[in-house]
């Protein structure tokens, strides 16, 4: 799950949250191979996807398997 980001109107030069999105990926615990099952929307050149399955191949390669977990970019 990711926020969507805004312009805030009340304060010129800030965003502010909008809403948010998801979208659906699996782990082949046997191989670390992550797959995309349902993309993000906008996340047209999976940027978001690629950010995200690198962490979760962290969490494999250290043989963690969290039931949640996050990584945050900017």
């Amino acid at each position: 799950m990711a926020d969507i980001w805004e312009p805030n109107p009340e304060i010129k030069g800030r965003s502010r949250i909008a809403g948010q999105a998801e979208g659906l990926m699996r782990l082949i615990k046997a191989t670390g191979e992550v797959l995309l099952d349902q993309p993000m929307p906008d996340d047209t050149n999976e940027r978001r996807f690629n950010s995200a399955a690198r962490k979760i191949k962290q969490h494999w390669a250290n043989r963690e398997y969290p039931e949640k977990t996050m990584f945050a970019c900017g």
